[in-house]
């Protein structure tokens, strides 16, 4: 994610399914003080 790669690049890294990778990213996301998946400029 912080590369910026999309779901199926990171899904594909530790050989996880795509759905499974969206639901991680959007438990991480449903954090306190995560407003948005785009990085910081």
């Amino acid at each position: 994610m912080a590369r910026g790669n999309d779901v199926r690049a990171n899904a594909l890294a530790p050989g996880i399914s795509e759905n499974t990778c969206r639901g991680y990213v959007k438990s991480i996301l449903a954090k306190p003080e995560v407003h948005s998946q785009l990085a910081p400029t």
